[in-house]
């Protein structure tokens, strides 16, 4: 092995070095007689050359050199972790998962997969049983959605009633009776509930709005909206009404109900009479008979204490015989 080392004749080393002294990068040209450095005799460079450039082989003879360019400080950075260092192929930050710190997207650049239902709305989705409406918000429509007036500043809301002035045939004729009908009433604010008197009573009544029920569309269980304290039914003939402050959050299905609170003699007022065949034909009351063929579509319940409007609506029966009752838009 010597004997080949001492063959090899050192013609040139070029080499850059920087002002610290420390070799940066070094090009050594051996050449030996027949060696794969292509023949005999000094390799020739340019006439002038850049200081601190990198000399180049010109040319495939291995003899002749030419001017390179300068490296610069970034041929010459050292490996490590730092932030001016170079990282190695081993590096652990190259394989490292690294789960993404919390952040936001815009909604636009969500362009595939599914988004989770909670991410569309506020509110609970349900499951199957409300809507997204347009102001981002899940609401179960009450008895399907389907067209409608816009609510009218001073009209009064109800169901027509079927008879112009009958005394209840004892159905309000005792304290405690409650009775209730239901009526789709449009969002907004409300501020009267009355009842259309024909002829005064020595009488006490209370008038008071529930929710439906979403599954059921009856009032029972549901917590009341507003009461409209005591309204005196011997005062006079006409529409009486008390003063409320009534909000429907979402158009539609209500169930507006009095009850008696003090009785001597009974009012004759507008209402329903259950007279065989009078069906109720809205969309949400469907055919509204029983097997009587009576239109027993209202709430009745009796023995409901009388203080006030019961904050739960209490558990009711069908009725025929029921008073109008009316809810006027502010």
């Amino acid at each position: 092995m010597s004997a080949i080392v001492a063959e090899l004749q050192v013609r040139r080393i070029v080499a850059e070095v920087e002002s610290t002294g420390r070799i940066a990068r070094v090009v050594t040209i051996l050449v030996g007689p027949g060696g794969s450095g292509g023949g005999s005799g000094d390799v020739v460079g340019p006439a002038s050359a850049t200081d601190g450039a990198v000399a180049l082989f010109d040319g495939t003879t291995g003899k002749l050199l030419k001017n390179g360019s300068v490296l610069g400080t970034a041929a010459t950075v050292d490996t490590g972790t730092g932030s001016g260092n170079a990282i190695l192929g081993n590096d652990a930050r190259l394989t490292d998962a690294r789960t993404p710190t919390s952040h936001n997207h815009a909604a636009s650049e969500i362009t595939s997969g599914t988004i989770a239902q909670a991410r569309l709305g506020t509110g609970s989705g349900g499951a199957g049983t409300k809507v997204l409406y347009d102001d981002q918000t899940y609401k179960t429509p009450s008895a399907g959605v389907m067209p409608q007036f816009p609510r009218v500043s001073g009209m009064y809301y109800s169901l027509i009633g079927t008879s112009a002035g009958f005394n209840g045939y004892g159905l309000w004729g005792a304290t405690g009776k409650f009775l209730g009908i239901p009526m789709w009433l449009p969002a907004g604010s409300y501020d009267r509930l009355g009842v259309n008197i024909t002829a005064v009573g020595t009488s006490t009544w209370r008038i008071g709005v529930y929710p439906a029920d979403s599954t059921t569309l009856r009032p029972d269980g549901q917590t009341l909206m507003v009461d409209s304290g005591a309204i005196d039914m011997s005062l006079g003939t006409g529409m009486t009404v008390a003063t409320v402050s009534l909000t429907i959050p979402t158009s539609g299905v209500y169930w507006v109900c009095a009850l008696v609170t003090a009785r001597t003699s009974d009012p004759s007022v507008w209402g329903f009479r259950g007279d065989s065949g009078l069906a109720y034909k809205t969309p949400w009351l469907g055919d509204a008979n029983e097997g009587t063929a009576r239109p027993r579509f209202g709430a009745y319940a009796t023995g409901v204490a009388t203080g006030s409007m019961p904050a739960t609506c209490p558990t009711t029966t069908y009725q025929d015989i029921l008073p109008q009752l009316h809810v006027r838009a502010t």
